[in-house]
């Protein structure tokens, strides 16, 4: 069982990975799809260090051990260099799309 399950999620992934770039007319290559999610876990990170909340493996927000109760300054700084990933991927997929025109 455990092997048909490690057949079949990549199977899966790549069937849905095919499926998008169908439908999307080739576009799902397109560096402003890592810009969206660059930014949104640039967010994320950034946020929850100045919260104190401790990202890890697990259900969040339920564990109370996660909660620091100070800064945590290594998910800033992660969230800070996944910032500037996101513009870089935002300023060269908006150069694209502009240059499509």
């Amino acid at each position: 069982m455990d092997r048909l399950i490690l057949l079949a999620v990549p199977v899966v992934v790549i069937g849905w990975h095919w499926f998008i770039h169908q439908q999307s007319g080739g576009r799902s290559r397109s560096p402003l799809w890592g810009a969206f999610t660059a930014t949104f876990v640039a967010v994320l990170f950034t946020v929850a260090g100045v919260m104190g909340y401790e990202i890890n493996r697990g259900v969040p927000f339920t564990i109370a051990s996660d909660w620091k109760g100070r800064v945590l300054w290594s998910e800033i700084a992660l969230g800070a260099a996944l910032a500037l990933v996101a513009a870089y991927l935002w300023r060269v997929g908006l150069r694209q799309l502009q240059d499509s025109r």
